[in-house]
């Protein structure tokens, strides 16, 4: 009988701290870890990713990446995120750049520091200092289907699929 006693109190407390954290859930309409940084943005850390497109406001895609010469441009604008600097390879150069998460899916970068090589070929469509400079207005990230996307205040969007090494 102790036994039973003891199990019924246990999932009493359970329950009890199962609804608190529905309560605490929706109350504040996010779940966030100890840094207050959007649950959902965990999932873009600790992968690499490669733009694959850059779409202005008037729907133009004005860079696609499946239309480069892979053999120069096989790695080229990739991104990866740790807790407060975003880094990758522009083209040609590595950089990296500072970013802050806000509320909801706000996210700001500042201003990238990138290695100073010199670059022979520069990619159709977008320069690495085009890049450099949408990246700093950048407003908002979306993640949806495996598809990270970073929209600009003026209505470009930046669209990145997980980055495939092979």
């Amino acid at each position: 009988m102790k036994i039973s006693s003891v199990l019924k109190n246990a999932v009493a407390a359970a329950v009890v701290c199962g609804s608190l954290f529905v309560a605490a859930c929706a109350t504040t309409g996010k779940v966030s870890n100890e840094s207050n940084e959007p649950q959902y943005f965990s999932f873009v850390k600790g992968k690499v990713w490669q733009l694959v497109k850059v779409v202005d406001p008037s729907g133009t895609v004005t860079f696609d990446s499946s239309k480069l010469d892979k053999t120069k441009f096989g790695d080229v604008y990739t991104m990866q995120f740790n807790d407060s600097i975003a880094s990758g390879k522009a083209a040609p150069n590595r950089y990296s750049a500072p970013y802050a998460l806000g509320e909801g899916n706000a996210i700001s970068f500042k201003q990238a520091a990138s290695t100073l090589m010199f670059g022979i070929f520069t990619p159709d469509g977008l320069s690495e200092t085009e890049f450099f400079s949408l990246l700093t207005d950048v407003s908002r990230w979306d993640l949806k289907d495996n598809i990270f996307s970073l929209h600009t205040s003026n209505g470009n969007v930046l669209i990145f699929n997980e980055f495939d090494y092979r």
